[in-house]
C-alpha cells in the first residue's frame, strides 16, 4: 500500500498547484484583497517539530510557492532562527495563539499572554495574521478571546477561522492525520469542508472540480519521509484520535 502524508505526497500537491497555474498566496495577501482566482492558500500549523516546517518551506520554495506558517509560542516550537529562515524564503509567519487555554479561561490573563507572545514573535519578523491553536484537550476555545476583545487593536488584519466567508472558500484539513473527519476533530470544524480519503483524491479534485478558492491546512510534523518516523506518527495519530473520541462522547 502506498504511504500517504509523506513529504513526497506533499510535493505532489505543490507540483499540481504549479501545473494548474493556481495562484498560491499567504493569508496576509488574501486579507488585503490581493487575490486572483483560482487561488490556493497553503496553511501550516506548526504544533511540533519546527525543523519539519522548515523542510516543507524549502520544498515550497523549490516550486516558487509562498504559504503561511502559524507558530505556537512555546519553548519547543518558538525557534527564532527557523522562523526567520522560513520568513526569508518569502513565506508568511503568523502567531498560533492558545492564550485562553494557557490562562485556564481567564480573559485578562489570556490577553496579556497574547500580547506578550505576539510582541516576542514580532521581534523576529513581521506578523499580521493569527490563527487559533485547537488545544484539543482543553475545555477552552481560544477563539472566544475575541468575544471580549478585538484582534485588530493589536495590528492583526485577520484570523482564518473568523475573517473568511467559507461559503466562498473550499477548506480541507489534515487534522487528526486524515483528510476526513472520523470523529477526531474537536475545533477544526466548519459547516462546509472538503473531505477525501487520500492526497491522490485531493489532487483529482483540484484538477477536475473547478475550485475557485481553496485553503489546505497541513501540520508539518505529520508529513514524514522516513518510514520509521512515519509509522510512529501514524500510530500516535490513532492514539490521540481515540482519546479525543472518548472525550467527545
Amino acid at each position: 500500500m502506498k504511504r500517504d502524508f509523506t513529504l513526497q505526497s506533499y510535493e505532489s500537491i505543490c507540483r499540481t498547484i504549479v501545473d494548474l497555474k493556481i495562484n498560491a498566496m499567504p493569508f496576509h495577501n488574501y486579507f488585503e484583497k490581493e487575490s486572483a482566482e483560482p487561488l490556493v492558500i497553503l496553511r501550516h500549523d506548526v504544533d511540533r517539530f519546527p525543523k519539519m516546517a522548515l523542510q516543507m518551506a524549502l520544498l515550497e520554495n523549490k516550486y516558487g510557492l509562498r504559504s503561511t506558517y502559524y507558530f505556537r509560542n512555546i519553548k519547543s516550537i518558538f525557534k527564532p532562527d527557523i522562523i526567520k529562515r522560513i520568513s526569508e524564503l518569502g513565506h508568511e509567519i503568523g502567531y498560533h495563539y492558545e492564550s485562553l487555554a494557557q490562562s485556564n479561561g481567564n480573559m485578562t490573563k489570556a490577553l496579556e499572554i497574547f500580547k506578550d507572545s505576539l510582541n516576542e514573535m514580532r521581534k523576529v519578523c513581521l506578523v499580521s495574521t493569527i490563527c487559533m491553536h485547537g488545544s484539543s484537550f482543553s475545555k477552552w476555545d481560544n477563539r472566544d478571546l475575541w468575544k471580549e476583545y478585538d484582534f485588530e487593536d493589536f495590528g492583526v488584519i485577520g484570523e482564518p477561522y473568523l475573517s473568511i466567508d467559507y461559503n466562498k472558500v473550499t477548506y480541507i484539513s489534515d487534522s487528526g492525520g486524515s483528510w476526513r473527519d472520523r470523529g477526531q476533530r474537536v475545533r477544526d470544524k466548519l459547516p462546509q469542508m472538503l473531505e477525501v480519503d487520500s492526497t491522490e483524491e485531493l489532487l483529482r479534485k483540484m484538477k477536475h472540480d473547478n475550485i475557485k478558492q481553496l485553503i489546505i491546512l497541513t501540520h508539518p510534523d505529520r508529513w514524514h519521509s522516513n518510514i520509521i518516523y512515519w509509522g510512529i506518527e501514524r500510530f500516535m495519530c490513532r492514539v490521540r484520535n481515540t482519546i479525543k473520541r472518548i472525550l467527545l462522547q
